[in-house]
């Protein structure tokens, strides 16, 4: 994966004073860490990293910039959005080195129709994202899978797959990704999701520097 080239500007001082300041200018705060070295306080434009991550449609996007007097290669750790209008509000980088592996978790990506959707069956996505790790400029976009076979009942584990060049799957036990479930035992699933997440207590939005 190449680094996508992204302008920033140094910035001074923080807390919420400091961030309704850059914020007031039309650019938003951000925040490049390291380990072992203290974190570099930024600005940049909200709308070219916003386009980059459209174009790519990738969570793991790589950005390379100028900060500190040399050059960071960075992938997002968090973007905080207002909870109302989603617009960008802050971002955290964390720097990788090109020479350094790192665990990212990757989309899972079913490719092909599955013999039992012609059955009535439903396609099943268990474990939408996965673990990998890999050398940065080797991060995969998805990790894709084969579910033309899969009929009523049968599911793909992650211990039969097979992770893109230059990279390992994380895991611990070889679980289900991927099956075809029958539709009213899909249909009793998703109800019985809907009413765990309707009891579950709403999480308040962090607030904004």
């Amino acid at each position: 994966m190449e680094a996508i080239n992204l302008g920033v500007e140094p910035r001074t001082g923080s807390g919420k004073g400091s961030a309704r300041k850059v914020r007031a200018g039309g650019r938003i705060p951000a925040v490049v860490y390291r380990s072992g070295e203290p974190p570099l306080e930024l600005s940049l434009d909200p709308s070219e990293i916003e386009l980059a991550m459209r174009r790519t449609g990738n969570r793991n996007t790589l950005f390379r910039f100028l900060a500190g007097g040399s050059e960071r290669i960075c992938l997002v750790r968090e973007a905080q959005r207002h909870p109302l209008s989603r617009r960008l509000l802050h971002v955290d980088f964390y720097e990788v080195r090109p020479d350094e592996p790192v665990v990212v978790k990757v989309r899972l990506d079913p490719t092909g129709r599955a013999v039992g959707t012609r059955k009535g069956g439903i396609l099943k996505i268990v474990r939408p994202w996965l673990e990998v790790r890999c050398l940065p400029g080797d991060i995969p976009a998805t990790i894709p899978v084969d579910v033309t076979e899969l009929d009523v009942g049968q599911f793909v584990r992650i211990g039969s797959l097979t992770p893109p060049a230059g990279t390992t799957l994380l895991y611990d036990s070889n679980f289900n990704v991927v099956g075809v479930s029958g539709r009213e035992a899909a249909e009793e699933a998703a109800a019985a999701a809907a009413a765990a997440a309707a009891a579950a207590p709403a999480a308040p939005a962090p607030e904004a520097d």
